[in-house]
């Protein structure tokens, strides 16, 4: 009898070290995984696929996301970066 091996999917990851880069991200809905953290430095990691589409309006000042929801994220991430829940 042959064994299947599981096969786990995961998800292509974009991270970015950026904060407002990263609140851009979080309030245009994308999927925020995780931070890792190396010394002082804090990466923010997220989906890659959501991700993507929205490198090129960012720097492209083309971006369109709630204010509300943008001042929301960076205020979410600072915490998260703080360590604070």
């Amino acid at each position: 009898m042959a064994t299947r091996k599981k096969i786990i999917d995961t998800p292509r990851e974009h991270t970015t070290s950026d904060l407002y880069f990263a609140a851009y991200c979080q309030a245009s809905g994308t999927t925020f995984l995780r931070t890792e953290r190396h010394g002082p430095k804090v990466t923010f990691v997220f989906v890659a696929d959501k991700v993507e589409p929205l490198v090129n309006s960012w720097f492209n000042g083309s971006g369109l996301v709630s204010g509300q929801g943008y001042a929301n994220a960076i205020k979410n991430l600072k915490h998260l970066v703080a360590g604070r829940d």
